[in-house]
């Protein structure tokens, strides 16, 4: 939903990519599952005992975006892994372009700063590492530049971004995230899916079972007092993002911020910025203090009944 994240200098004009500080990191291990077969989050999730196939990812210069190699009809590609993303694998339409592809429009993707062409297109093959491997395969194709800057790597190359990895390919394959190590760790075809769960359950990491949305979304409950909303997950948003009116109906004290936000979308938006206190992560995790963006965001469709959508928990958090 939320491809990036940056700030525009107004006197520059010039992007500046980072991430807002979560007040409180992380020590402990911790993995979001949803289902017992679904996307998984973790700081520290190394499957032992599993067949796994362990892709280094490539972190931008904040550190807070990371990219995975594939291989696209025989043309390796970066693709940045994204779990806000509700499709399985897109690629830029200058990428495709570049590569004559023809498109066929599939209508318009949200974002946090407004609306992105949407398109799809076929292609013969695409491999991720040795663990994926897809034949005449449909892939969406987004008209955005993802231009999140990457260092230049050992071997003299600089990475730019070419696609996504969303949420439906992360949950096909069953992926973790591996913030420690920086790695994208599959396991091999055919693993049974709980085998994850257990291992994670028997080497002591705490675990916070995520809501699916009917369109496919997960998303992790947060609880502000007693008010409770439901957040996405997506690890490509630099900060977590709080609705405006959530912000209000908890009295989340907020105040301006310099610069704007652009993200997949052509506009701009003006964020605030709130710490929220005594905050409750899925029943699992208590933190004293918690940051948040205030601003609209499109997401919270086709949620459970009797639940309301809060925001984006993104990289910050993760």
């Amino acid at each position: 939903r939320d491809w990036f994240v940056y700030r525009v200098n107004r006197s520059s004009n010039q992007p500046q990519y980072h991430r807002i500080p979560i007040m409180l990191r992380h020590s402990f291990p911790l993995l979001l599952a949803l289902s017992c077969h679904s996307l998984l989050h973790a700081q520290d999730a190394s499957v032992q005992g599993v067949p796994t196939h362990k892709l280094p990812m490539i972190v931008d210069e904040s550190g807070g975006f990371q990219l995975c190699k594939a291989t696209v009809d025989g043309t390796v590609v970066h693709l940045l892994v994204d779990s806000g993303a509700q499709v399985e694998i897109a690629m830029t339409k200058d990428w495709a372009t570049a590569q004559g592809k023809e498109f066929k429009e599939a209508g318009r993707a949200d974002g946090i700063a407004g609306k992105a062409a949407l398109f799809t297109t076929k292609f013969d093959s695409v491999e991720v590492g040795r663990a994926v491997s897809l034949s005449d395969f449909t892939a969406n194709v987004m008209d955005v530049r993802l231009g999140i800057p990457f260092a230049k790597q050992e071997d003299g190359t600089t990475p730019k971004v070419d696609g996504l990895l969303g949420s439906v390919f992360l949950r096909n394959a069953q992926a973790v995230i591996n913030y420690e190590k920086q790695l994208l760790e599959i396991p091999a075809k055919g693993t049974p899916p709980k085998a994850f769960l257990a291992q994670s359950l028997a080497s002591g990491k705490r675990i916070i079972p995520l809501v699916k949305s009917s369109g496919g979304a997960a998303y992790v409950p947060i609880r502000f007092g007693e008010k409770e909303f439901l957040f996405i997950i997506d690890n490509a948003a630099g900060s977590n993002v709080m609705l405006p009116d959530v912000a209000a109906e908890i009295g989340l004290p907020i105040h301006e911020i310099e610069g704007d936000v652009k993200g997949a979308g052509s506009d701009e938006v003006k964020p605030k910025r709130g710490i929220a206190d005594n905050v409750v992560v899925g029943d699992v995790v208590k933190l004293p203090q918690m940051d948040f963006m205030v601003m609209p965001s499109p997401g919270g469709d086709n949620l459970p009944a009797g639940t309301r959508f809060g925001g984006i928990l993104g990289n910050s958090f993760l």
